[in-house]
């Protein structure tokens, strides 16, 4: 596996052949806790799924698919009513604008989101779903936390530690014994608490939880929003080609430009990134995609921003 590369290269690390399984398991007594009961949900991952977990999911009707190409055919999956639906917030609130050019009115479907700050999409996607909760994880440890009912975000104890230590939380892995992850800083800020909820669950609550911030952006012009999956795609797959980046949008121009700290050639990354700004161009019909050479970035905590 791989961290996501939000702050340089992403670090490869072993992981246990049980990792999917404990994974999988635990996920699914989550969505317990919201009422699911294999009724047909849906979950928008990290990447392509294979052949064999899209097989895997069927038996337990989850529908399967990527969050990075998010499109209108999506659409027809809220129209089957799932109970869940789970997956990156701004993904999520791409399914809801294509859902709403179809004229499609409220969902009864509960929505679980994990992978940045919610903070921006909650009023949007408190009104069109019958419920909004979080999880929380990391490529290092997944599913550290889930909302339960009381939306209080309770820790899956028997995973991971999690400690609060001047104001950041720091996990150890308590499932990955190939490549240990002990009292590791992630970055994120929020505070720990003993349980005291309404649910009877006595798993520690995370509360004040700040992670990653991505700006998202619709617009009628646009073919598709901008979001988390433009700082993903170029994190995962094109990291060999920069130490660091970040991604920019105007409106006013109708350009994206890909700020990058060029770790090889300037030639040679012009090469190996024209792939991604093609791409990028033709899901979303913007005016052009730049690439742009500098020797220092301030994220300020947002790999992709809207700029006015």
């Amino acid at each position: 596996s791989q961290t996501s590369g939000r702050t340089g290269e992403p670090f490869r690390f072993a992981t246990p052949l049980e990792r999917r399984a404990i994974n999988k398991a635990t996920e699914l007594r989550n969505w317990e806790w919201l009422g699911w009961r294999r009724q047909f949900s849906v979950r928008l991952t990290t990447g392509e799924p294979s052949r064999w977990m899209k097989l895997y999911n069927h038996f337990l009707h989850i529908a399967l698919r990527n969050f990075r190409t998010v499109n209108p055919s999506y659409v027809r999956l809220i129209r089957k009513r799932p109970f869940i639906i789970h997956g990156v917030a701004s993904a999520v609130r791409e399914l809801v604008w294509f859902s709403q050019k179809e004229k499609i009115g409220r969902s009864e479907a509960k929505c679980v989101l994990f992978g940045e700050d919610l903070s921006e999409h909650m009023s949007v996607l408190s009104d069109f779903f019958n419920g909004v909760y979080q999880s929380y994880g990391l490529s290092e440890c997944v599913n550290i936390a889930f909302e339960c009912q009381y939306h209080n975000l309770h820790v899956n104890m028997e995973n991971c530690i999690v400690e609060e230590v001047d104001n950041e939380i720091v996990i150890t892995n308590l499932n990955n014994y190939v490549t240990p992850f002990i009292r590791y800083r992630t970055g994120d800020r929020g505070h720990v608490k003993r349980s005291n909820c309404k649910c009877g669950r006595e798993f520690d609550i995370i509360t004040g939880l700040q992670g990653r911030k991505v700006d998202f952006y619709a617009s009628e012009d646009l073919k598709r929003p901008l979001g988390w999956w433009l700082a993903s795609s170029l994190g995962h797959k094109y990291y060999k080609f920069f130490s660091k980046y970040k991604i920019e949008f105007s409106p006013k121009s109708k350009t994206i430009t890909v700020y990058i700290i060029p770790k090889v050639s300037i030639d040679e990354a012009k090469r190996g990134l024209s792939s991604y700004l093609y791409w990028v161009k033709k899901e979303t019909g913007v005016r052009d995609v730049l690439l742009q050479f500098v020797d220092e970035i301030q994220t300020h905590g947002k790999l992709f921003e809207v700029i006015e």
